[in-house]
């Protein structure tokens, strides 16, 4: 058992339980269908917190197109659960178009045979 990791997975279970807090409300209000139309901004006022998120690919973790994490004062707005301390979430649309492979918003999708496809699903067509 490795507890280093194992606290570095803990304190990413505990922010994705928040984002997808906010998210879900996002879902039910009906301004996003899906997760993957969601570009939240993560706040935290822990270094160490900040660190993990930023060690790892969080967008994929939590299934958005994108996201940023910013280690500032909590703000009073935003989205918290009571039982997780250290992250306020705020909603942002993912901007951009749909990528017709992943369906992710991306600002840039190139146009080939197989569809309007992101940087990341081009390269991976390409090489297939």
């Amino acid at each position: 058992r490795n507890t280093e990791l194992s606290q570095r997975w803990s304190v990413i279970k505990l922010a994705k339980k928040v984002v997808t807090g906010a998210i879900e409300i996002e879902r039910q209000n009906k301004t996003i269908g899906s997760s993957l139309e969601a570009a939240p901004l993560i706040y935290t006022n822990n270094q160490d917190y900040f660190n993990t998120l930023m060690a790892v690919d969080f967008k994929e973790i939590c299934i958005t197109s994108s996201l940023r994490v910013v280690i500032d004062e909590l703000p009073s707005f935003g989205f918290s659960l009571p039982e997780v301390e250290g992250f306020v979430v705020t909603f942002e649309k993912a901007g951009g178009s749909k990528c017709d492979r992943c369906w992710r918003y991306e600002e840039q999708l190139i146009e080939n045979s197989f569809g309007k496809l992101c940087l990341r699903c081009s390269e991976v067509l390409k090489n297939s």
